[in-house]
C-alpha cells in the first residue's frame, strides 16, 4: 500500500527520472565481465519492481517494451557464455516471471 501511495504522489515523477538514470549507469557497468552478474541481477530487480501494477504510470513508462526486450536480449546473450550460464539462468527465470502478462501475450500472438 505504501508503494502504491508513493507512486501516485507528486514526488514519484522525479523518483522515476532518477530510477532511469541509475538503471542507465548500471547498464553501462553490466558490459564489464567482472560487474555483469551483479548488474544484471540489479537490472532484473529494478525491472520487476517497475512492472508491478502498484508502480503506476511511472513504472509503466519505465518498463516500456523496448527496455523489456533489451534486457531480455542482454540476458540471453550472457547465458550463451559457459562462464556466465550458472548465474544467468536463474536471473532469466526471475525476469520472465516478473514480466507483465500483456508483454507475454503479445509475444505469443505475434
Amino acid at each position: 500500500a505504501d508503494w502504491a501511495e508513493f507512486c501516485a504522489s507528486p514526488l514519484a515523477a522525479q523518483w522515476w527520472v532518477q530510477y532511469q538514470n541509475a538503471y542507465s549507469h548500471v547498464l553501462r557497468w553490466a558490459r564489464k565481465p567482472t560487474h555483469s552478474a551483479f548488474c544484471f541481477a540489479l537490472m532484473v530487480t529494478m525491472m520487476g519492481l517497475s512492472c508491478r501494477a502498484a508502480s503506476g504510470e511511472g513504472g509503466a513508462a519505465f518498463a516500456q517494451r523496448k527496455r523489456l526486450d533489451e534486457l531480455l536480449n542482454y540476458l540471453t546473450t550472457a547465458m550463451r557464455k559457459d562462464a556466465q550460464r550458472s548465474w544467468c539462468l536463474p536471473l532469466v527465470a526471475k525476469y520472465v516471471a516478473s514480466l507483465p502478462a500483456e508483454y507475454i501475450y503479445s509475444d505469443l500472438e505475434s
